[in-house]
């Protein structure tokens, strides 16, 4: 059995819900054991100067805006959570 997950919609992308009209970019993405994935955006603008929260959609409730992936982290090697978890616990979910 293969960890690897393809998403519909790839991280940096630009998408809209087609129920509310928001807008944002996809920032994290979530495959669950009843088979939803979800994908959560994060809007561009401000509000008090500040960033808005994340919001999470399922797959069947988004399109896309845009396929021009913005790009954040240019590194070569992975760091953070995903670095210090061990190898055994990286494959549950994946």
């Amino acid at each position: 059995m293969s960890n690897t997950k393809d998403f519909k919609f790839a991280l940096g992308s630009k998408l809209r819900d087609k129920v509310t009209g928001f807008e944002g970019v996809v920032t994290g993405r979530g495959d669950h054991i009843s088979g939803c994935d979800t994908y959560g955006l994060q809007n561009q603008t401000l509000k008090d100067g500040a960033p808005q929260d994340l919001k999470w959609f399922d797959e069947p409730r988004l399109e896309l805006v845009s396929s021009d992936v913005l790009v954040v982290d240019d590194r070569d090697e992975r760091t953070g959570a995903d670095s210090t978890i061990p190898s055994a616990a990286k494959a549950v979910g994946r």
